[in-house]
Parts: structure tokens; C-alpha cells; sequence
């Protein structure tokens, strides 16, 4: 025994030397100088719906939420998954060395009740709004709300709505909203000069003046309406709980339209003795009331109408005005002369299609009474000499003058010869043998035989 003690303290310092060795290298290097193996660690990924929800594993919350890869020891672990809202989930996993784990969760909300007892002057039946859907009207309870804060939307016709906030837990019994609404409206009063005009509200018809209502605080477009008068149209605003006034509004009576026309055309009319203008049929307006609208016209009797116009009419009248004139017909033989009145040219005359040889009625209206010259003229007539003839004719008040065939000799016919002679005058016949018999002057007959004539040509009716 004593020998072995012996030996071991001769061994001793080489002992602690190797240990105080040990204590002064680095963990990570053995005696020999060799660097030992690194761990094999796990992967661990962790996923939850929905998203974001904390990771708590091993004793402590890890910085990552989901979906979150991580490495981890190999071992056992449970792992608790936490999202504000829902109820928390627990997960048993073991991850082996090098293995890649996944860890899925589901959450489930949170959900709870609330109780909205609202009151509108004390009385149930207050509508309520949630995330812009109307749920129902108090008292009522909604439930499967989500945990944590919400807002609710109160509102009644007639009283001013309220947002309220609540926070809702997983808890009995209930929160409850109990918000008393207060009154929205004001009082409205409306009259117009005249009254009973038509009252639209917002587009809607109210009544008619004088009116009064309760309406909602707010902005409001008014129109007040009555036949006759222009649509008064302005914008008011009214104030819970004060007295908003639209007194003696003044309506703007709308012009009457009056459409003057004359027969004959072209008069000048007067309106109560002020000039109008020419009667066209255009609207003249005029404001309401009595006027005497009267029509003039050379050569015609005035004539006069007396009318009442009341705001927004369209009234039509025709004033027939009564000739002071006579007037003249004339008939010509030939037709196709030119007619002149007392030297001034009315027309020409138009063949009669019953009796082509003299011309139809010429109708000259309007001629002052008293004595004219009727005169035609054609270019081709050999008598009377100088080709015109001019006679004289009265005219009398309202009546017609007739001047029957007034005459002029023009030649109808030309007639060309085989030896180049022509001759003009007016046809009469033919014989049987197509000898042509005609007049070449006034009272005088001839006849050309067939074989004398190379042509026989039709002269124009009218003047060349």
C-alpha cells in the first residue's frame, strides 16, 4: 500500500499539468488539438390559418410568427400557437436529426353576443347597422361577433344617428348598447304669393301653400308650382329643434303668348294701339291681361278683336280684314298677251284649256275704285297697228270689274312656200285635199293649195 501511494505521487505533476491543459484550450479543441463534430439539428416549419399567429416553443415566444421555418434541437416538443381573436392551439411535435417537421394549426375565433337596446324617445325600434348591412331594430342581439372592438350604426327616421364602439369577449352575459337617440327634426313653414302653389320637396310633392311639416335637420331643394306662374326653385336648410320660415314667397307670373295672323297676309297690327308688326303668326309675348289687338292693311277695313290673356297661355287668333277695293278680270283673245294696269305690267294671259283660242280669267284684285286702263300688248299682232290695244274700265268698291276679249289680230300660223315666199296669218282649215285656208289679215280668207306649200309651222302662243 505503501508502495502505490509512492508511485502515484511521482506521477502526480504530470497529472495536473495534463488537466490545467484542458481547462485553458478552447471548448471547441480536444487535447489532441481536433475540432469535434457540430450537432445535427432539425427544420422545423410551422404554418396556421389564417396567418400571423405568435409561436411559442420550448419555453419561450419565438421573434418569427407563421409561417415560420426555424431549426431546432431534434427532441419532443409541445408548441402553442396564439392569434389575438382566436382561442389558442396546442401541437406535440418531435423533430429527428436532419428531418424537416411541418406543425399545422386551424384557429378558431373567439366569438361572442351583444345586446343592443337603443331607444328613441324612450321606445324600442331603433334600426342597427353592422359593417353597412341593416341587421334589425331593437332590441336585438348579435351574435358570433368576433372578439375585440366593433362599431355599430343607429338610426331612426326623424332623430340623428349615432356610431357606437363596443368591445365584445368571450363572456356571459353580454354587453349591451343602450345609446338614447335624440330628435333630428325641425319645424318647416312655407307660403306664396298667390297661394295654393304645388310644394315639392326634393322632387317629391308635400302639399301646397301655405304648408308646414316636421322634417329631418338638413339641406333641402324646394320648387313651388302653379299654372300660370314660373316654377320657384331655392335651397333651405333646416335645424333640429328651431322654426325654419319661407314666408310670402313672391311667384313670377309667366308671359302669355299671343300668334297673330291676318287674311289677307301682311298687315300691321297694333295691341293696344302700340305697333306689334307685321302679323307673321310668331309668339308675341305679352304679360297677363285684356288687350285690343287690331290689323290694318292698305285698301282694307281695320279690323279689331278684343282678348283676355292669363299667365302661360298660347292663344291663336286670325284677323280677316275686309276689302275697300273692287277688283278686275279680263279675258284676251289670243291668249299668251302681255297685261298692263294702267301702265304698270300685272302678267300674262294663260290660254283657256276649254277654249285654247282665248285665254282664262286674269283676276286682279285690290284696285282702288274709280276708272283704269286695261292694256295688252303682243310682239307678232299686225292689228290694232303698233300691236297693243288699251280700253277703259270703272272699278267700284267691293265689287269686280270684268273686261271680256279684249282683242289682238296675231298671225298663229307661218306658212312656207316652195318658191321661199312665207306667209303669216291665222288658221282656219284645212280642205279635203290639205289645201290650208287662213287669214293673213282681218276679214280675209285664202286658201294655198297643197302643192304650193313646203311646211306649215304652229306659232307659240305667248309674247317671244
Amino acid at each position: 500500500m505503501k508502495s502505490f501511494l509512492r508511485n502515484m505521487m511521482k506521477a502526480l505533476p504530470g497529472v495536473l499539468f495534463c488537466a490545467a491543459l484542458v481547462c485553458v484550450l478552447p471548448a471547441a479543441v480536444s487535447c489532441s488539438g481536433k475540432k469535434p463534430p457540430a450537432p445535427v439539428r432539425a427544420k422545423a416549419v410551422f404554418w396556421t390559418e389564417p396567418e400571423g399567429a405568435s409561436i411559442f416553443i420550448a419555453g419561450k415566444t419565438l421573434k418569427k410568427v407563421t409561417p415560420a421555418e426555424v431549426a431546432i434541437t431534434p427532441g419532443v416538443y409541445v408548441v402553442k400557437f396564439t392569434k389575438e381573436g382566436y382561442f389558442p392551439q396546442w401541437k406535440r411535435a418531435e423533430f429527428k436529426k436532419g428531418a424537416s417537421v411541418s406543425v399545422e394549426a386551424s384557429l378558431v375565433p373567439v366569438h361572442a353576443s351583444l345586446l343592443v337596446a337603443a331607444r328613441a324617445d324612450g321606445k324600442f325600434g331603433v334600426q342597427v347597422h353592422y359593417k353597412n348591412k341593416l341587421l334589425g331594430e331593437t332590441p336585438l342581439v348579435l351574435r358570433d361577433l368576433p372578439a375585440g372592438k366593433g362599431e355599430v350604426l343607429l338610426s331612426k327616421k326623424g332623430y340623428a344617428s349615432r356610431r357606437v364602439s363596443f368591445t365584445v369577449e368571450d363572456s356571459l352575459p353580454p354587453p349591451a348598447v343602450t345609446t338614447e337617440l335624440a330628435t333630428n327634426r325641425g319645424e318647416l313653414f312655407i307660403s306664396s304669393t298667390p297661394s295654393g302653389a304645388e310644394v315639392v320637396i326634393n322632387g317629391e310633392i308635400a302639399g301646397h301653400t301655405p304648408f308646414k311639416s316636421q322634417p329631418e335637420e338638413g339641406r333641402y331643394k324646394l320648387e313651388l308650382k302653379r299654372n300660370g306662374y314660373r316654377v320657384h326653385t331655392q335651397e333651405f336648410d333646416v335645424t333640429r329643434g328651431q322654426e325654419t320660415k319661407l314666408a310670402d314667397v313672391k311667384l313670377v307670373p309667366l308671359p302669355a303668348k299671343l300668334f297673330v295672323k291676318t287674311s289677307p297676309r301682311g298687315a300691321k297690327i297694333f295691341i293696344n294701339d302700340e305697333p306689334g308688326g307685321e302679323a307673321s303668326g310668331r309668339a308675341i309675348e305679352l304679360a297677363p291681361g285684356e288687350y285690343t289687338v287690331r290689323a290694318e292693311k292698305e285698301g282694307f277695313d281695320d279690323c279689331t278683336e278684343k282678348i283676355v290673356l292669363q299667365g302661360g297661355d298660347e292663344k291663336h287668333i286670325t284677323l280677316k280684314l275686309d276689302t275697300v277695293m273692287g277688283a278686275l278680270e279680263v279675258v284676251t283673245r289670243p291668249a299668251g298677251t302681255a297685261v298692263f294696269l294702267d301702265g304698270k305690267l300685272i302678267g300674262r294671259s294663260k290660254p283657256d284649256p276649254a277654249n285654247p283660242k282665248i285665254s282664262e280669267v286674269l283676276r286682279i284684285p285690290n284696285i282702288r275704285q274709280g276708272e283704269h286702263t286695261i292694256t295688252i300688248t303682243h310682239k307678232r299682232a299686225k292689228f290694232p297697228k303698233g300691236g297693243k290695244r288699251t280700253v277703259k274700265v270703272n272699278v267700284e268698291k267691293g265689287k269686280t270689274a270684268r273686261v271680256d276679249q279684249i282683242e289682238l289680230w296675231v298671225p298663229d300660223v307661218k306658212i312656207l312656200l316652195k318658191d321661199g315666199r312665207v306667209e303669216e296669218g291665222r288658221f282656219l282649215y284645212y280642205h279635203a285635199d290639205k289645201s290650208i285656208h287662213y287669214q293673213p289679215r282681218p276679214g280675209m280668207g285664202v286658201t294655198i293649195r297643197k302643192e304650193l306649200i313646203r311646211s306649215v309651222e304652229k306659232l307659240p302662243v305667248e309674247d317671244e
